[in-house]
């Protein structure tokens, strides 16, 4: 819908990456987070489950997938995903509320975030797969690309995947 440029050091980006930074993994780190009147009211992260220890110990069978493929074959718990659930455990609503994420939420996110009744989606990086886009917008959800370059942020972060 539209670009937002945001200081290197808006505390909600930095917030966003030091999180990502928790990811175990090994592709892309994302971090999210909801937030209510500028202030964070909940972060997560993406990671394997049912531990984070998960897919060093048994392997992700996502890892011989091509970039954007077989997103759903993997392990981890996105960090959309996971927020929106432990709300859902909580019995906390995020109708209203506004998402930021390191990463463009793929398919699968996109439809949580649809039927969520969250309102607006701030993403700083792209991801492979925009399928998600249409999902969100047909719920009005608005999509705001973030322009920031944060501290925080390594590209090493988000290793590439392989290529054919």
């Amino acid at each position: 819908d539209k670009t937002v440029t945001l200081d290197d050091n808006d505390l909600i980006v930095q917030a966003l990456y030091k999180e990502a930074g928790k990811s175990t993994n090994w592709w892309r780190n994302v971090g999210a987070a909801i937030v209510d009147n500028g202030k964070i009211i909940a972060i997560a992260h993406n990671g394997s489950v049912p531990t984070e220890y998960s897919s060093a110990i048994d392997g992700d069978p996502r890892i011989t997938e091509n970039r954007g493929m077989e997103v759903d074959t993997s392990i981890d718990l996105h960090a959309e995903a996971r927020l929106i659930s432990e709300a859902a455990k909580n019995g906390t609503t995020f109708a209203g509320k506004t998402l930021f994420a390191t990463t463009f939420p793929c398919a699968s996110c996109a439809k949580l975030i649809a039927t969520s009744g969250i309102t607006a989606c701030y993403f700083v990086e792209g991801y492979a797969s925009i399928d998600g886009q249409a999902i969100m917008k047909s719920s009005g959800v608005e999509l705001i690309k973030v322009d920031a370059a944060p501290k925080t942020h390594s590209r090493q972060l988000s290793k590439k995947y392989r290529s054919n």
